[in-house]
C-alpha cells in the first residue's frame, strides 16, 4: 500500500480501532437525558433484531445504560456479538495470541522500526510505565495494542466494562443464547496480517496520539451517549478516507460478510440483539444503510 504522510489525521484511524477490538469506548450522562441511542429496532415482516453500537472500554460510572437499551435486551432471547468473549481467555487461545503477536525468530520491535520511531517509542512507553523492553520480542500492532489499553486503564476506562462484556455477562447469568460473527483467531489475524509499513504507520499513529487520546476520547463518547450519528461519522469515519484500505478491511467487508447473517436473523422467529462496534453502525457503508437499501424499517431508539 502506498503510505501517505504518516502523521495526518491519524487520531481518527487509532479511535477506530478502539471501537473496533473486542479484546482490547465509554459513556455517559445521566440515563433518559439524551433523545436517542446508539440503539436501532430493525423490523422485517415476521420478526425484529436490535443493533445495538458498543463501545469496548467503559468506566463503572457510566452504568446503569439508558432504558431503552436495557429493554432491548429483556425482548430478546438471542444475542449476537463479533466474537465469543469467553474465548480470548482460554489457554489455547493466550497461546494462539502469544504465537501471533511474537516474533518467532531473531526479529525483534527494534528492529521492524525505523530508529526514530522506536527510540520514540521507549520513550512514551516508559512514561505510562511500560519498559519497551518488555515488549521487544512482540510485532508493532501488538506493542501499539498495549500502549493503548495501559493508557486507557490510567484513565480509568476498563475492558469489563466494556458495552459488550456487559451485555456478555448479562446474557449468561440470564441463559439466553450467545452468538458470534467471528472468532478470536479471525480478528487477530486482521491485525497480524497487516504490512509492515502500515504497523509502522500505526506505531506512529499511537505514540502521537497519546498525550491527546483522553480528549479524543471524550469527543467520541458524546457522541455515542447522544446517539449522534454525524457525530461518530466525523470522529470515526472521515479521516479513514485517507486510508481506504483500512477501511475497506476492517469495516466494509466485515459489514459485508456479516449481513447476510443479519437477513437470516430477521427472517427467522427469535428476537435478536447484535452488539458490534458502533463504527460498525454509521455511515454509507454501515450496518444500518445496507439494512435500509435492503428495504427493512429500521428506526433509531
Amino acid at each position: 500500500m502506498t503510505i501517505r504522510n504518516p502523521i495526518k489525521k491519524l487520531h481518527s484511524v487509532l479511535l477506530y480501532f478502539l471501537l473496533l477490538t473486542s479484546s482490547f469506548v465509554f459513556a455517559q450522562e445521566a440515563p433518559g437525558i439524551s433523545e436517542k441511542s446508539c440503539l436501532w429496532k430493525v423490523q422485517s415482516e415476521t420478526n425484529v433484531i436490535y443493533l445495538l453500537g458498543s463501545i469496548h472500554y467503559l468506566k463503572a460510572e457510566n452504568y446503569p445504560l439508558p432504558q431503552a437499551i436495557e429493554n432491548a435486551f429483556e425482548d430478546v432471547r438471542i444475542l449476537v456479538f463479533e466474537m465469543n468473549l469467553d474465548s480470548a481467555s482460554t489457554p489455547k487461545s493466550q497461546s494462539f495470541i502469544m504465537q501471533k503477536a511474537s516474533y518467532g525468530n531473531d526479529m525483534t520491535l527494534e528492529k521492524s522500526l525505523k530508529a526514530e520511531t522506536y527510540t520514540l517509542a521507549g520513550e512514551k512507553a516508559n512514561e505510562i510505565g511500560l519498559p519497551i523492553a518488555t515488549l521487544n520480542g512482540f510485532k508493532p500492532w501488538f506493542f501499539s495494542l498495549s500502549l493503548i489499553a495501559v493508557k486507557l486503564q490510567s484513565l480509568g476506562y476498563n475492558p469489563n466494562h466494556g458495552i459488550d462484556k456487559y451485555f456478555f455477562n448479562k446474557a449468561k447469568e440470564t441463559e439466553k443464547q450467545i452468538l458470534a460473527f467471528e472468532t478470536l483467531e479471525y480478528q487477530i489475524n486482521l491485525f497480524d496480517e497487516l504490512s509492515d509499513d502500515f504497523q509502522e504507520l500505526i506505531v506512529l499513529q499511537t505514540l502521537n496520539e497519546l498525550d491527546v487520546i483522553e480528549t479524543e476520547i471524550d469527543q467520541l463518547v458524546e457522541s455515542w451517549k447522544k446517539g449522534d450519528v454525524k457525530g461518530m461519522e466525523a470522529t470515526v469515519l472521515k479521516s479513514l478516507g485517507e486510508f481506504p484500505e483500512i477501511q475497506e478491511r476492517f469495516i466494509n467487508k466485515r459489514n459485508k460478510n456479516w449481513l447476510p447473517q443479519i437477513i437470516e436473523y430477521l427472517q427467522a422467529k427469535e428476537k435478536t440483539m447484535i452488539i458490534v462496534g458502533a463504527g460498525h453502525l454509521v455511515g454509507k457503508e454501515g450496518l444500518v444503510n445496507l439494512l435500509q437499501d435492503k428495504g427493512y424499517q429500521v428506526d433509531q431508539l
